[in-house]
């Protein structure tokens, strides 16, 4: 049989082991530099979206398979490098997400109060990854430039009552800065008008009771809404009641957030932190008094040490899966990626499904079409290697134990669990 080697644990790569198991007879080593499995689900998806969190536990199975050998907290790339993988395997899947976020390229984007989404989302839930330090929370309003489903998901955890949050995985230290910082509005910026809005509808509708949610009146977002077509996604924008919002003033008394459309930022402002975002709207430059900014417009892949890298989109060039090298577009051998890696940070966790299915039958194809197949080590050579290249791993029985515990440690309190690194 094959034997391809997974690296992460996330959906795209979890989807590809899972093909993989039950669909040939492979044999596959899962490496992750993570010490628990989960990858997105874990790390960045919000505390309180508890249904998704357990959607990574459907992957369960995968790790315990008799054909599956697991390392985690093993780093390709640090601890051991893509040649040394194909030692010892057919093939190489990589699903390793896109972790760098995308920033403005505006004056004052590198000051204090000013954070990345993904900072922010690591940092309340606890992520193994997570740089807390620097991570602080002001009373006031906060500023949130984009509006997909992450801006809404911080939106939302930053007004939720911290009574609410505290029932969920939220790390300690977040909980206890937005109990502190009480920040009672969100003013979420977006470039164009609310056809365009990023955000699906269930995140707007999950926004708690008491949060009053408003749309920033001006006439040329006023004359979309009164077109929007029956159905479409400005359509329920449309029976949002409107504000018209000082945005130079400080915020008002209430929970509540204010959607403005065709927005962009120009600078932000401040001493020592952050005290204004200005933007240019519907043709002013307007000063918004803000005392958090969190730009989410995006994340960005990393470039994966020995494969092919296009610096323009920030993925892995790949033809269906396959990673492809040079202006012909030849195959790398043994090379495969899935997920955002593979085709940019878009798209929910359910299209990674299709996503690794096409890896699949592409790395299957490969190894189909080959004449000879390269002699690799064995299974017993690769837990040799890695266990000198990598003393510090984390074995499926560690994991196993270590998952155990915090969904003990999270039952003692209430909670779906308490993850270790979550104080």
């Amino acid at each position: 049989p094959l034997r391809v080697a997974v690296i992460g644990t996330g959906p795209s790569a979890s989807y590809a082991t899972r093909a993989l198991l039950l669909s040939t007879d492979t044999e596959v080593t899962i490496l992750d530099r993570s010490v628990l499995s989960g990858g997105f689900v874990r790390a960045a998806v919000a505390p309180d979206h508890t249904g998704t969190k357990h959607f990574a536990s459907t992957f369960d199975w995968i790790h315990q398979h008799p054909r599956t050998r697991v390392y985690m907290n093993v780093t390709v790339g640090k601890d051991i490098t893509h040649e040394e993988l194909l030692e010892c395997h057919d093939a190489v899947i990589y699903g390793v997400g896109a972790d760098q976020d995308r920033e403005l390229g505006v004056p004052g984007e590198g000051l204090p109060g000013v954070f990345a989404a993904h900072q922010l989302v690591r940092w309340y839930n606890a992520d193994d990854f997570a740089q807390f330090e620097g991570v602080t929370l002001e009373a006031g309003r906060a500023v949130i430039v984009g509006n997909g489903n992450v801006a809404l998901d911080i939106a939302r955890i930053l007004l939720t009552d911290p009574a609410e949050l505290a029932r969920t995985e939220i790390s300690a230290e977040a909980l206890e800065a937005i109990r502190e910082a009480s920040i009672d509005e969100v003013v979420i910026l977006g470039r164009r008008g609310p056809c365009f809005a990023a955000f699906t509808r269930p995140e707007l509708l999950m926004m708690p009771s008491g949060v009053e949610v408003l749309i920033a009146s001006d006439p040329l977002t006023e004359a979309e809404l009164a077109e929007a077509d029956p159905g479409s996604k400005a359509a329920l924008l449309s029976a949002l009641a409107r504000t018209n919002l000082d945005l130079d003033a400080a915020s008002s008394a209430g929970r509540r957030v204010v959607l403005v459309f065709g927005a962009h930022v120009e600078r932000f402002a401040g001493a020592d932190r952050v005290e204004q975002a200005v933007i240019s709207w519907r043709g002013k430059s307007i000063p918004v008094a803000a005392s958090t900014v969190i730009r989410s417009i995006g994340q960005r892949g990393s470039p994966i040490p020995g494969l092919p890298f296009d610096e323009s989109t920030r993925t892995v060039p790949h033809r269906a899966g396959r990673v492809v090298d040079g202006s012909a577009g030849e195959a790398v051998p043994g090379a495969y990626v899935v997920g955002w890696i593979k085709r940019g940070a878009h798209g929910g966790i359910g299209v990674n499904r299709a996503d690794a299915h096409e890896t699949i039958q592409s790395l299957l194809s490969d190894a189909g079409a080959r004449a000879d197949r390269p002699r690799i080590k064995s299974a017993r050579a690769f837990k040799r290697f890695v266990k000198r290249k990598a003393p510090f791993r984390v074995s499926l029985g560690a994991m196993r134990r270590l998952e155990r515990t915090e969904r003990l440690r999270g039952s003692q309190q209430g909670l779906p669990r308490r993850k270790w690194s979550a104080e």
